[in-house]
């Protein structure tokens, strides 16, 4: 069962989950969004949410500003969230000017908001799930 619970940890991990929600969007909502410009955001959040958070962690394990991936405390997570509301915040910046993605926009604005929100608990050295709070904007997105 431990298996199981890994296996649902990485697939709906908070890295991945923008771009899954935005796939969803796309299949299940109906839309005249051109295939080209659905790939092209597509390709944007996947690089923006996924691969440039992946290399910035990597040099943060490199320069030992962090000791683990898995960042088990709220030091360890401080600057990786502190990073993530910024390219959240500008992605959701470069989705609004793209005149009919509004709507996905404020995905990236609201994710950007609650991590504000998550950034403040570690004032008061709450530790929170951020993979409970990326399904649930998810949720409130949808």
């Amino acid at each position: 069962m431990e298996k199981f619970y890994k296996i649902i940890s990485v697939i709906f991990h908070p890295i991945v989950v923008p771009t899954i929600g935005v796939l969803l969007y796309f299949i299940l909502i109906p839309s005249s969004y051109p295939s080209n410009l659905k790939l092209i955001l597509l390709s944007l959040i996947f690089v923006m949410t996924y691969l440039v958070p992946l290399l910035i962690l990597i040099l943060f394990k490199k320069l030992k500003l962090i000791e683990s991936f898995n960042a088990h405390t709220i030091k360890e997570r401080k600057l990786p969230v502190a990073m993530m509301i910024v390219l959240f915040y500008l992605l959701g910046n470069t989705i609004a000017n793209i005149g009919a993605m509004r709507d996905i926009s404020l995905l990236f604005y609201a994710t950007s908001g609650a991590l504000m929100l998550l950034y403040v608990f570690f004032v008061f050295k709450i530790k929170t799930s951020i993979h409970l709070l990326s399904l649930g904007i998810s949720t409130a997105f949808f």
